[in-house]
């Protein structure tokens, strides 16, 4: 009696690994047009938008009571809005998919409507509470996802709960692997990165502009704003959402294909009518000649000795023992299973090595190929490999030249800086009187003049009894000491209510030259904006605080 065993089979071209999968999901994105992405955005960012709103003034607001009940009505409409158009944006990628013009019916768009408004709420619920119980999460996740896609798999809209719910079970270990750990990956990675952008974005914007914000003041209140992880959170579902909407269509594409056959109508599609025509004629045509021929031909009768000998000399092979005990090995009259076992792995390492140093000898050698033929090759290898849905290496390029784009952004601005503040130290030269800035003038900067100068121009203000003035003329040394001395940044939109913030913060272990600019700003404000009369016992103490500002910075 011939022995029944099983036989390990290869895996289907369909049950791609995950990252094959995600690579595959990434083309597909790239090769939906335009009108397609308007529509997930009509549907997403509406309902982003008021989330954000939404979570900003309940988390902050004062008034928060009045819209809690409006607010959250408005919410949850928005929120089946989105599942709707996210479904007819699965119907535009199956269309792009197996190249038809499928537009759903008034009816089939109200069924979908009214199958998401159900169904899809639930999963708010059902897929964060799977979550904690780590089990289950996968199979809930593809549900409510295949929820979504699979609407473009049923053209009249009445098995689509039924298909989602058993797609939802196909490649388990796949589904696992992606939904527990790849979706975790990338989700805390595109969410730290949008954190980081977020973060530094009112520096770079006070950077290029002199915008100066409360984030930038007060470096750790962004971190104390619960508005900046949910707008952290709500950027990562826009940037992943469609990948993986796009990942659980192809695993309901590929399940789907294998009871319908559409992957070969596609395939026949994409040779074209005529030679699709041809090559079904010339198949069939091949099939009857070759049954034909068999049928004319005697076929002898294998005995079953022979038959029985030859499965078992098959079923001996190493890839089909591997579920057998070792002591029905031992039977057969061969070596120990773990002598095999270390006679194969000695090969295996051998072969490694061998190929290994070949594929390094070969990696080497090409460094140094300059040939204009080799380039051609390369250039059409490259060509291919751009067309075959390497997806993760075009956004890893996509990445890494925009924070290139940055960086050399950020590098040109701060040389722009440097320029700009090279005349302050460049005007430390003294000038003559003829060259002295009319005061009277608001436009008038700190930078004009050098800090000897501004005081022997005060004292010259001074002696023609011009106090007034030269209160101003201290005030702008004042200015331009705190600016030689790294402690502000001259510019004209500034006020001086900015300058002392600015002083606090780069100097807040000089606290006596903090008040004294304090007092001196006060003091310079009263009589240049006020009516209090200028004296000279006022210039004074003008001249004492910026003693004092000068000894204690």
């Amino acid at each position: 009696m011939v022995k029944q065993r099983r036989l390990r089979g290869k895996r289907s071209d369909r049950e791609q690994d995950v990252i094959e999968m995600l690579e595959s999901a990434l083309h597909l994105l790239k090769m939906l047009p335009a009108h397609a992405w308007l529509l997930y955005a009509l549907g997403t960012l509406p309902f982003v938008s008021l989330f954000l709103v939404y979570w900003t003034e309940m988390s902050s607001s004062a008034l928060a009571y009045r819209y809690l009940s409006p607010g959250a009505l408005a919410l949850a409409v928005a929120y089946i809005w989105m599942k709707y158009w996210q479904a007819r944006w699965a119907i535009v990628m199956r269309n792009v998919l197996v190249m038809q013009s499928y537009r759903p019916s008034r009816s089939t768009r109200f069924r979908i409507l009214l199958r998401q408004a159900i169904f899809q709420p639930w999963g708010l619920i059902i897929v964060p509470l799977c979550g904690v119980l780590v089990i289950p999460f996968p199979w809930a996740l593809a549900f409510f996802q295949n929820l979504t896609v699979c609407e473009s798999f049923d053209e009249e809209g009445k098995h689509t709960t039924d298909k989602a719910l058993k797609y939802a079970s196909v490649g388990k270990l796949q589904l696992g692997l992606f939904s527990l750990l790849w979706i975790q990956i990338l989700t805390g990675f595109i969410f730290l990165s949008w954190l980081t952008i977020l973060g530094y974005l009112p520096y770079l914007v006070y950077m290029l502009t002199g915008i100066e914000t409360v984030f930038v003041r007060s470096p750790h209140a962004i971190l104390n704003n619960s508005s900046f992880y949910v707008a952290g959170a709500t950027f990562t579902y826009l940037t992943l959402d469609p990948v993986v909407k796009a990942y659980f269509f192809l695993r309901c594409y590929y399940a789907d294909t294998r009871e319908t056959g559409l992957d070969i109508l596609v395939t026949l599609r994409r040779l074209g009518g005529p030679m699709a025509r041809m090559l079904i004629f010339a198949a069939g045509l091949a099939l009857l000649s070759g049954s034909c021929l068999l049928a004319n031909e005697p076929v002898d009768p294998i005995p079953s000795e022979q038959l029985e000998q030859t499965i078992d000399d098959v079923g001996s092979q190493r890839k089909y023992i591997w579920d057998q005990p070792p002591e029905q090995l031992d039977n057969r009259g061969e070596a120990p299973a773990w002598v095999n076992s270390f006679n194969q792995f000695k090969q295996d390492i051998k072969e490694f090595w061998h190929t290994s140093w070949r594929e390094f000898s070969d990696w080497f050698e090409s460094l140094f190929e300059k040939e204009e033929k080799k380039e051609k090759e390369d250039k059409e290898d490259r060509k291919k490999v751009s067309h075959s849905g390497n997806g993760i290496a075009d956004v890893a390029n996509v990445i890494a030249i925009g924070l290139i784009i940055i960086l050399a952004a950020i590098i040109c601005v701060m040389i722009f800086r440097g320029i700009r503040q090279r005349p302050l130290l460049a005007s430390t030269a003294p000038m003559g009187a003829a060259d002295s800035p009319d005061l009277t003038q608001e436009e008038v900067s700190a930078d004009s003049l050098s800090i000897d100068r501004w005081l022997e121009y005060a004292r010259e203000l001074a002696a023609r009894q011009e106090y007034r003035l030269a209160m101003r003329a201290v005030f702008l040394a004042q200015l331009a000491y705190l600016a030689e001395q790294r402690l502000i940044v001259l510019a004209k939109f500034k006020s001086n209510l900015e300058y002392a913030h600015e002083l606090t913060r780069r100097a807040h272990s000089c606290p006596h030259a903090i008040e004294a600019f304090s007092s001196s700003t006060h003091l310079f404000e009263s009589i240049w904006y006020g009516d209090y009369p200028a004296e000279p016992s006022k210039l004074d103490q003008m001249e004492d605080l910026f003693r004092t500002l000068a000894t204690d910075s």
